[in-house]
């Protein structure tokens, strides 16, 4: 997270080396000043990632189990 004082050095500097206040502003708009908003970590998505597969998996589980039940009950009824 840049705090607003390194955020404005960083803008001055850089509007001085690139010569586009806008596109520095731009920039530095890709870097959140809200610690809730920073850029997730690699290690982060791979746990996201992980974590969302799991829960695939015992979904599809469950609907297989059903889907079972369901043609079991189906079955029974019919003989």
């Amino acid at each position: 997270m840049l705090t607003e004082r390194n955020r404005a050095v960083l803008h001055r500097r850089l509007t001085d080396v690139v010569g586009d206040e806008e596109a520095v502003s731009e920039m530095l708009s890709n870097f959140p000043n809200d610690p809730r908003l920073r850029p997730a970590s690699e290690d982060f998505v791979h746990a996201e990632v992980n974590a969302l597969g799991l829960r695939l998996i015992m979904w599809m589980i469950g609907i297989a189990v059903a889907a079972a039940a369901v043609v079991v009950t189906a079955m029974g009824i019919l003989i």
